[in-house]
């Protein structure tokens, strides 16, 4: 009995442990907001179910019970293997990135502390302890947030949006959207029996509030919005009389509330409020819901290709590669998600896995409103009503982000609730189910912490060195072949997680170490080639992936390689068509070849794509110069400039090339005022004006910039000593 309620309690405190995820933020390790809490989750996930599985040996009450709820979740792991088995690169399905750590493993990870907390978490105190574990923490992050608010301390992501020590502000806001509902339901439960709770309570739903709104996640909030205006319909058809009446005139004020808003949109507090403005800005054409349904498009036509079992996980990438929408240029360049969380598991998993996931919603809310007592925690009427609220507002805003690791553990916490609460005498033990420890048993205790051991390292120890070396390979270092050495060292860890991105970084090293002067020719082109080898070998596990094939041939194009990247470059442009990042380096490399006539085409192609993107204007007039069609290039730019003389460092360098000084000078005089601090620009101006004679103009124009930047005055003087003194100091 000792050794059982030692397991237990081992287990109970395990899943507490777990909610301290979010304070864990390691600058040691790569992707500081994301690996350090998800190591630390996987390996306490893992401990916590190898104590289950001593536990079942010991006791036959800690075995699984079944539920819909249960089925649902094995019925979305089994799918969910398959598809990442039959999916295009089972390998990334499984291990996923640094940047997600999600993938197959991750899910196993979260299903599994569904599975055990099911099981073993059935009294009321246990879940209590749990709950209130989580309101700490989330007040500890809140603080913090606060502190973020106040201006002491920096907002990691940039901008004005709070996001504590998740890096991410949507991240915070769905963390909070649960720890609210949790308060509120406790409020129900304190009302009246505890007044100190209830005083503890408020300030914390006030706190946990004001820092929801600080981060500006419009879904999130609008979902919380909905999610109580639900809740309230739900209590006033349970509660007759005056209780309905008070939630009715509650519901009503909220909807003027939201209706003065939708009215007051326009208003100058409504715009000059950051977070206010957010929310003002929301309409079917507005950029980001643009995107949004560019991308969900984009999402269905990959369905529609695989849909069985989808992609796998992870795989959303091939997808954004080969149905790349060219109206997407003016968002990031590279997504792996669509941003639709049910999109996402169709995607990946194909309808099958998708019913999988929704059933774990309407699984969870028949047991909520079927099986349910009221003795239980969430039992009462109220509880229901909210509970119900919270699953709403939790869809709803996964209909415009993709989840994270502290959403899917309380979305899966709450649904082990749910599961273990409607079994039927699920707060009885049965001692009889108890089984005397044999030496048999204990030999299989032993077993089980070798596994569980062995697990610990293989899924854990070599990517987390990974993770810490890789940091300490991408610094700066006075002894730039130690960045090397490190880079060998962590690539000899052989860790399937974050292989990809390993490389990805030691590639952008080279480029900068084969600058270093300091270095030998010979040393700088062994760490380009050994850069490269290993490029080739993420390229070869990968080889329809745009963004590593794009990666190798810029790499190559570089180092002059103008025919090794146009095949790697050629590559990406079949497994990614109409990407114009892609053309522009294909028509780059062979510009800088000088074959004008191939850089033309690709790059008339990426023009066609949109018309309306001025990046891909302006350098396709470019190529057009650079092939001596004047004429069309005068027909691309003047509408859009009014001149050839576009305001843009290449054109420049080109006019310059050309000794076409004129149009250096015309360059620079529109590109120099609207980069008013670069001092650089400012004398470049004066070059300009001294290149086509214009002696006085270049004085004067150096002798703003000594004005505005004294720290240059002596170089400034002697510029226009050398100037008055008719040398030729531009050495034409």
């Amino acid at each position: 009995m000792i050794f059982k309620n030692i397991l237990l309690w081992a287990i109970v405190g395990g899943i507490c442990l777990l909610l301290i995820t979010p304070l864990i933020v390691s600058s040691t390790l790569f992707f500081p907001f994301i690996t350090g809490k998800a190591f630390f989750f996987r390996i306490v996930v893992e401990i916590i179910t190898g104590l289950w599985l001593i536990l079942m040996l010991v006791d036959k009450n800690a075995r699984p019970k079944s539920s819909p709820l249960l089925w649902s979740v094995l019925i979305l792991g089994v799918v969910a293997s398959l598809a990442a088995y039959l999916g295009v690169n089972p390998m990334r399905s499984f291990w996923s990135n640094f940047e997600r750590m999600e993938g197959l493993i991750g899910l196993w990870h979260i299903l599994a502390l569904f599975v055990v907390t099911g099981s073993v978490v059935i009294k009321r105190e246990y879940w209590r302890l749990i709950v209130w574990s989580s309101l700490v923490v989330s007040t500890l992050i809140s603080s913090y947030a606060l502190v973020q608010l106040l201006g002491w301390a920096t907002i990691n992501q940039g901008g004005v949006r709070v996001d504590a020590t998740f890096g991410n502000a949507t991240y915070l806001a769905v963390y909070l959207l649960f720890n609210l509902f949790l308060i509120f339901v406790l409020l129900t439960k304190v009302w009246v029996a505890h007044v100190w709770q209830r005083y503890i309570l408020g300030i914390l739903m006030v706190l946990q509030l004001v820092v929801l709104y600080h981060t500006a996640t419009r879904g999130v909030i609008l979902g919380l919005i909905g999610g109580l205006l639900l809740s309230g319909i739900l209590i006033a058809w349970q509660y007759p009389g005056r209780s309905r009446q008070w939630m009715i005139v509650a519901l009503v004020t909220l909807m003027l509330l939201i209706g003065g808003f939708i009215l007051a949109r326009d208003t100058a507090l409504i715009k000059n409020s950051p977070v206010l403005a957010r929310f003002a800005s929301i309409s079917a054409t507005e950029a980001t819901t643009q995107s949004r349904l560019i991308i969900w498009q984009m999402s269905l036509k990959g369905v529609v290709e695989r849909p069985l079992f989808g992609w796998g996980q992870e795989n959303y990438g091939a997808v954004f590669d080969k149905y790349y929408d060219p109206r997407l240029w003016r968002q990031e360049a590279w997504f792996d998600r669509s941003h639709n969380v049910l999109l996402d598991w169709l995607v990946a998993t194909g309808p099958i896995g998708l019913l999988a996931y929704l059933s774990l919603f309407a699984g969870g809310l028949w047991l909520l409103w079927r099986r349910l007592s009221f003795a239980d925690w969430l039992g009462s009427p109220v509880a229901k009503s909210l509970t119900t609220g919270l699953l709403a507002a939790y869809f709803f805003q996964n209909l415009f982000v993709f989840d994270n690791l502290m959403s899917y553990c309380y979305f899966f916490l709450l649904l082990a609730y749910l599961h273990q609460a409607s079994i039927k005498n699920n707060q009885e033990t049965n001692p009889k189910n108890s089984i005397t420890i044999t030496p048999l048993v204990w030999g299989t205790v032993a077993v089980v912490v070798m596994i569980v051991g062995s697990v610990i390292y293989l899924v854990n120890i070599a990517p987390l060195a990974t993770a810490s070396g890789l940091i300490k390979a991408m610094r700066g270092n006075s002894q730039p072949l130690e960045n090397l050495v490190w880079f060998q060292k962590v690539i000899d860890y052989q860790s399937p997680l974050g292989d990809r991105e390993l490389r990805e970084q030691l590639l952008n090293r080279a480029e900068a170490v084969v600058r270093d002067e300091r270095l030998s020719v010979e040393q700088r082109q062994a760490f380009a080639g050994y850069a490269f080898k290993e490029m080739e070998q993420i390229v070869t596990r990968n080889p329809e992936d745009a963004r590593l094939l794009l990666l190798a041939g810029n790499f190559l194009s570089h180092f002059n390689q103008f025919d090794l990247a146009a095949t790697y470059l050629e590559r990406a442009r079949q497994s990614s068509p109409t990407k114009q990042l892609i053309l522009f380096s294909i028509a780059s490399n062979y510009a800088a070849k000088k074959d004008y006539i191939k850089a033309e085409a690709a790059v008339r192609q990426a023009y066609e794509l949109d018309p309306t993107y001025l990046e891909a204007r302006k350098f396709y007039g470019l190529i057009l110069l650079m092939n001596g069609k004047i004429q069309a290039a005068r027909d691309l730019l003047i509408p859009e400039y009014g001149t050839i003389a576009v305001p843009d460092p290449q054109y420049i360098n080109w006019f310059a090339q050309t000794r076409q000084y004129n149009l250096v000078l015309e360059s620079w005089q529109k590109l120099a005022p609207t980069n008013p601090n670069n001092v650089q620009y400012q004398f470049s101006l004066a070059a300009a004006y001294l290149a086509v004679g214009r002696r006085t103009e270049a004085i004067t124009t150096i002798e703003q910039i000594i004005a505005k930047f004294p720290n240059h005055e002596k170089q400034g003087r002697e510029l226009i000593d050398d100037i008055r003194a008719g040398r030729n100091i531009l050495g034409q």
